[in-house]
């Protein structure tokens, strides 16, 4: 697999050019969720941009857990807080976590990794606690069918991610035993973000 390395320095431009603050801003909000003391496991969590944000709710430790090298640097040059671990969430064995972190991530997965990533992201988080989740929902306006189209082929050829369709992460999360406990959304519904707990 070809990943994200190549992507890594043009990532952030790239996401604000098609996106402006949409994605930042879900999941800024979303982050309102984390506690302190909380110890979160942030599930490919890229060039770290929303770190800054995270780290002033205090949690009391962050794993970073991201599978691309050179999406890692970049992170790690935005701070040093974060316990950063170059390793893929289907592999990942972990420790017990307060909250569990899937910011646009699990749009990569085909079916049988994505119910892989849920199963593994069940094991590791504590009884009653948190998945906060964001990531691209099946479009509901023809400009976000057509972005969407453009998306999946563009990270097909660019990333070799496995995914070829957007599949139903909410779905899959709460068939792996997560409720929801909050929904939010953006762009017509085409971002949403939801609050799951275990």
């Amino acid at each position: 697999m070809v990943g994200y390395n190549g992507l890594a320095r043009w990532y952030d431009n790239l996401q604000s050019f098609v996106f402006g603050d949409k994605l930042i801003s879900i999941q800024s909000e979303m982050l309102a969720w984390v506690s302190p003391g909380d110890k979160v496991l942030f599930v490919g969590g890229g060039t770290g941009k929303v770190l800054s944000d995270l780290l002033e709710k205090k949690p009391i430790s962050i794993d970073f857990l991201e599978l691309s090298e050179n999406m890692l640097s970049i992170a790690q040059a935005r701070t040093n807080e974060p316990n950063y671990i170059h390793a893929d969430v289907l592999e990942y064995e972990g420790k017990e976590y307060d909250c569990v972190l899937l910011f646009f991530v699990l749009d990569v997965f085909n079916k049988e990794d994505l119910n892989r990533a849920c199963e593994r992201i069940l094991k590791i988080l504590k009884p009653g606690g948190l998945v906060l989740y964001a990531d691209f929902q099946s479009p509901q306006t023809i400009y976000h069918k057509v972005l969407l189209w453009m998306m999946i082929r563009f990270f097909k050829v660019t990333t070799d991610i496995g995914s070829t369709a957007l599949l139903n992460h909410s779905l899959a999360l709460r068939n792996t035993g997560f409720y929801t406990v909050e929904k939010m959304s953006r762009q017509d519904g085409f971002i949403a973000g939801e609050v799951l707990r275990k």
